[in-house]
C-alpha cells in the first residue's frame, strides 16, 4: 500500500517529465480572467501570451455557415479587433 501522497507524487512527477505544469484554482482564475480582459481590450499580443500554441476556437453552430469558425490562436488574436471595426459596439465577453 502506497504512504499518503505518494500517487499524487508520481503523478506530478508524470506531468514534469511530460513539460506540464499544474497550477491551483486562484492562478487559474487569474489566467482566465487576464485571457477575458486581453479578449475585451483587444491586445492581440496578450491574448497570445495567454493560449498555447496548440490553442483552436472551434464554434458549434451549424447554420448559418458564416458562424462555423475554426481559428488557431494567431487568427483569434486579431479577431477583437477586426469584429470591433464592423459591430457597433466592442466586443466584450
Amino acid at each position: 500500500m502506497n504512504a499518503p501522497g505518494q500517487n499524487n507524487n508520481a503523478a506530478k512527477q508524470a506531468d514534469d517529465a511530460k513539460g506540464v505544469r499544474i497550477v491551483g484554482i486562484e492562478e487559474n482564475k487569474a489566467v482566465v480572467l487576464s485571457w477575458f480582459e486581453a479578449v475585451n481590450r483587444g491586445d492581440e499580443a496578450a491574448i497570445l501570451a495567454t493560449t498555447n500554441e496548440d490553442f483552436n476556437f472551434m464554434t458549434m453552430a451549424r447554420q448559418p455557415e458564416w458562424l462555423l469558425y475554426n481559428w488557431d490562436r494567431e487568427q483569434f488574436s486579431k479577431v477583437p479587433t477586426t469584429m470591433s471595426t464592423v459591430l457597433k459596439s466592442p466586443i466584450q465577453l
